[in-house]
């Protein structure tokens, strides 16, 4: 009970200073697969609260949007599922595409795939945007989202995953960059400093978005992105391992 009330107390604390709706700890600290599998447990439960037929729902890439999307139960809901961001170059079955069409399996939904790498030149994308049917569709369907779910990243790791090159890389490193989320770069105080070309949900669209959903953990995995990140969106739910969740605390101070 001591513990329980530890933990109630500090998800209070982390989402009054962050502004945000809600804060969830889960147990350890994300480093055992049993740790990352309940971290995924609980974004489940939490989407599966706030889906109902009819829903559009835009999820991200990652290794922790793919343990959430084992951990669904199957069950009949007719929603629409999306990409919530163009593919990286990750293992397949970490991008958005392969998520979205597990979710949709799960629940007896539809989905639609986002077939477009990430960090292409402006005028390509409005080439491609006038050119494709498909990727029309999927930005239609992006502005009537009405929950997101997404995982956050260390700034200049997934600087490396989207292969930008050393001179923006500099710049990251120059204006503080710390988390990335959807293709957005932020500083500890939640300030956007860098933006990849992109299609689909902008982490400037969460204002108007009903549901949002934040998961962050896994071994090693820093403090400063997910304040940061979170600084950005000032709304949703973040769900965090106990650990990541201290590692916040005592960096802002909170006892």
């Amino acid at each position: 009970m001591h513990e329980l009330n530890k933990i109630s107390e500090l998800e209070a604390k982390l989402k009054e200073v962050l502004q945000i709706d809600e804060v969830i700890i889960t147990s350890g600290g994300g480093e055992t697969d049993m740790e990352r599998k309940e971290l995924g447990f609980q974004a489940a439960k939490v989407l599966q609260g706030v889906l109902h037929p009819g829903s559009v729902l835009a999820v991200s890439g990652g290794s922790t949007m793919a343990n959430m999307a084992d951990a669904l139960p199957a069950k009949k809901c007719q929603a629409t599922i999306i990409p919530a961001r163009g593919g990286i170059g990750e293992r397949v079955e970490y991008q958005a595409n392969v998520i979205a069409s597990v979710i949709a399996e799960k629940i007896g939904s539809t989905y639609k795939m986002l077939h477009l790498p990430d960090g292409l030149s402006q005028d390509a994308l409005s080439i491609l945007m006038n050119m494709e049917p498909q990727i029309k569709e999927v930005m239609e369907l992006a502005k009537q989202t009405d929950i997101l779910i997404f995982g956050i990243g260390e700034a200049l790791h997934m600087a490396a995953q989207r292969h930008i090159t050393d001179a923006q890389r500099s710049t990251l490193r120059a204006k503080r960059a710390v988390g990335e989320a959807l293709g957005y770069y932020c500083d500890i105080s939640g300030n956007i400093v860098y933006t990849t070309n992109n299609v689909g949900i902008a982490l400037t669209d969460i204002e108007s978005i009903p549901h949002v959903i934040a998961v962050a953990g896994g071994a090693g995995k820093a403090k400063a992105p997910i304040i940061g990140v979170m600084r950005a969106c000032r709304k949703g739910t973040l769900i965090i391992d106990e650990s990541a969740a201290e590692s916040i605390a005592a960096l802002l101070s909170i006892s």
